[in-house]
């Protein structure tokens, strides 16, 4: 698969609260994972590749800018906001795994790392359901999303979300 980000650092900075001095090495795996493990499921692979390949070619335009701008990016900066929450909390040193210390700032705590994390899950979530439904609602102008084949992972068409166990 290719590496290819669909959303900038600077977009990630911009609109959401993580502050400039946030490095890199923190914010691009976030990204990844909230395309991989958040994304790809929602849209499918064969659309995940498409747009991957159009933000590589600079060739986001139509609808697939609109689907970008107004849906995926919504859903990504928050998803990655979900992601970031407990690297940022917690670093892995050779000693194994610490919080960092500053005199002028106070620790965080796992658990207020976890309610950060399932706070930006909710919103994710929410701009997830807009995104599917979005799809679902126009899918013949993705013909990617609309033909899945069995080579990746197929979207999900479904536009609810339960965390009731039965």
């Amino acid at each position: 698969m290719k590496d290819i980000l669909l959303i900038s650092e600077k977009t990630i900075k911009s609109q959401s609260y993580i502050n400039d001095n946030v490095d890199s090495c923190y914010i691009v795996p976030s990204i990844r994972s909230a395309q991989d493990i958040g994304l790809q499921p929602l849209i499918g692979t064969n659309l995940y590749v498409a747009l991957q390949d159009r933000v590589q070619n600079n060739s986001i335009e139509g609808y697939y800018k609109i689907l970008m701008d107004e849906y995926i990016t919504p859903y990504l900066v928050n998803r990655v906001m979900m992601e970031i929450q407990l690297p940022l909390a917690y670093k892995m040193r050779n000693s194994g795994i610490v919080q960092s210390n500053n005199e002028y700032e106070t620790n965080t705590y796992l658990k207020d790392a976890k309610q950060m994390s399932v706070y930006y899950e909710q919103k994710s979530d929410f701009y997830g359901l807009r995104l599917t439904s979005y799809l679902n609602h126009n899918s013949s102008k993705f013909p990617e999303y609309r033909n899945s084949d069995c080579s990746g992972i197929s979207p999900s068409k479904e536009n609810y979300n339960t965390n009731i166990v039965l």
